[in-house]
């Protein structure tokens, strides 16, 4: 986790990375309390992602997860979402995913049970990327990855990235 900055949003941060390399950029940050990441997918086949937590939350409340980022045409993002870290059932009670093109924009693929999801756009060059989830615990477990165009085994070249301008969590409902 030493690649990773602490997040300075309350109740939020950074719990695993794989498969990425993260170095801090100098600039103003895209979210207020967080650091801008360059993100590139270090030369290995499998999975290129970091994990966060939120643990402050309202239970039984929808909220919108968004990540700012930037990125080169070609780049693929997956945000998987889930209400909880470890669910007593093998299952959490709520689950989504959704792939994102930020050059493009678009929302290419979804799964789970996303209350909505799409790309909006941020100030300067920034993507807004966001996923709607329910949360029945009060917490949310967040996976943004870089992914192939299948989702398949992905692999880095050491050069394939984006940047990242942190993650912001908003009631819903």
């Amino acid at each position: 986790m030493a690649d990773l900055p602490p997040l300075t949003t309350s109740g939020f941060a950074f719990i695993g990375i794989e498969g990425l390399n993260a170095e801090v950029e100098a600039g103003d940050p895209a979210v207020a309390g967080q650091r801008i990441l360059r993100l590139v997918a270090v030369p290995t086949t499998g999975r290129h992602y970091f994990a966060a937590q939120s643990t402050t939350l309202n239970k039984n409340r929808v909220y919108r997860i968004t990540a700012w980022v930037k990125g080169p045409a070609g780049v693929k993002v997956e945000m998987q979402v889930s209400d909880e870290l470890r669910p007593r059932h093998g299952t959490p009670a709520n689950y989504g995913s959704a792939i994102f093109d930020p050059a493009v924009p678009r929302v290419s693929g979804v799964s789970g049970v996303l209350k909505g999801r799409g790309i909006e756009q941020g100030r300067e060059e920034w993507q807004k990327i966001w996923i709607d989830l329910e949360t029945s615990s009060g917490e949310f477990v967040l996976a943004f990855g870089l992914i192939s165009k299948d989702r398949s085994q992905f692999k880095g070249d050491g050069r394939i990235g984006l940047t990242f301008g942190g993650i912001e969590i908003t009631k819903r409902n």
